[in-house]
């Protein structure tokens, strides 16, 4: 590596590390107000803060691509909606889907672009305690599931999985269109 590259990559991080730090008082508070639902500890503030430093990295490439394929759609605009979450998810070891244990809780935050009739495209990043590893997933209210490699995956991939994802949805709005059109005896 060469010395342009070293301190291009030092000066990131150094940027990175003080986002991450400014998020700890939110995160603080995030955690805490989980606490009473969920086996949250104070040690999963790292998490949270290294979460949305990543989420605000992509927010802008994320709410771009969602907006633009929403746009190509005929049915009218959807709608962006962002969140951060916490969830609990079962112990692996188990089969009952009530035996949440602390080391399942997973961090999340979603970009989700809400259009009518129910249907829905979903970028979802998220960290799990027991891993500490970043994912990201993108989704279609119709059931489809694409996990995208973190972070090699974040450019053509990620566009990849949300184009499928919207063409899912544009398919089924297109036939639902096309039914509704046949009950009513329009001609096509």
């Amino acid at each position: 590596m060469n010395g342009d590259t070293e301190q291009l990559s030092l000066k990131a991080r150094s940027e990175r590390l003080r986002s991450m730090v400014a998020y700890a008082e939110d995160a603080f508070n995030f955690v805490s107000r989980a606490s009473s639902q969920l086996p949250t500890d104070e040690s999963d503030i790292h998490i949270l803060c290294r979460l949305w430093t990543l989420a605000d990295e992509y927010d802008v490439t994320i709410c771009e691509s969602l907006a633009k394929f929403d746009s190509v759609l005929t049915e009218p605009a959807g709608e962006l909606d962002i969140t951060r979450s916490v969830e609990a998810w079962p112990s692996a070891n188990s089969g009952a889907p009530d035996d949440l244990i602390p080391d399942n809780l997973v961090y999340v935050c979603s970009w989700e672009m809400l259009r009518s009739q129910g249907r829905s495209v979903t970028v979802r990043m998220s960290i799990d305690r027991a891993s500490g590893e970043p994912s990201v997933e993108v989704a279609d209210s119709g059931g489809r599931r694409q996990r995208v490699p973190f972070p090699d995956g974040m450019n053509d991939e990620l566009l990849d999985a949300m184009e499928l994802a919207f063409l899912d949805i544009g398919i089924e709005a297109s036939i639902a269109n096309f039914r509704q059109k046949l009950q009513q005896g329009i001609p096509l």
